[in-house]
């Protein structure tokens, strides 16, 4: 009984030992740079800008660049470490840390929506990409918003008989 307790002990212990590595978080990689005014490197002590570069996953790293000793100025996301493919979530701040603009890069073009604020922080302008082409353009107006259509075969939808077809309805 005693020799199967130890078969028993040792096996889940072996169990153990095996899934134990798996469990564990990988830890992002991590870089930190520093430049002068003219982003040239430098050191600590002369540094006006700092970038801190993360490897993400396995195809994604995020270069974030800051003011030393002031706020975020872009995030940039890249498919390497070289940086030389954008891929993923870019973002621009202005001298304060508000958000200027923002959007998704795939495979080095832009893709999906780019978000452009204005001083209160909601959208001025909404371009949407397609593979790096600009296929939709909405701009913010005095009292709504102008949507810009891409295609000149389109138009936009509009109820029979015009405004009065709407009051109607």
């Amino acid at each position: 009984m005693e020799s199967f307790m130890r078969v028993i002990i040792f096996s889940l212990m072996s169990i153990i030992s095996i899934s134990a590595p798996c469990q564990k978080n990988k830890k992002e990689a991590e870089s930190f740079y520093v430049f002068d005014k003219d982003w040239k490197e430098t050191t600590t002590d002369k540094a006006v800008y700092m970038i801190c570069v993360q490897q993400k996953n396995d195809t994604t790293w995020q270069w974030n660049y800051y003011n030393y000793l002031g706020p975020l100025l872009y995030i940039e996301s890249y498919r390497n470490e070289k940086s030389d493919t954008p891929h993923g979530y870019h973002a621009y701040f202005d001298n304060t840390g508000k958000i200027d603009s923002s959007g998704y890069y795939w495979n080095g073009k832009r893709n999906g929506e780019w978000f452009y604020f204005d001083d209160s922080l909601s959208p001025k302008r909404i371009d949407i990409f397609s593979n790096g082409l600009n296929i939709r353009k909405w701009e913010k107006t005095t009292d709504t918003i102008r949507n810009s259509l891409s295609d000149p075969n389109e138009k936009e939808a509009e109820f029979k008989n015009g405004f009065e077809g709407w009051k109607k309805y």
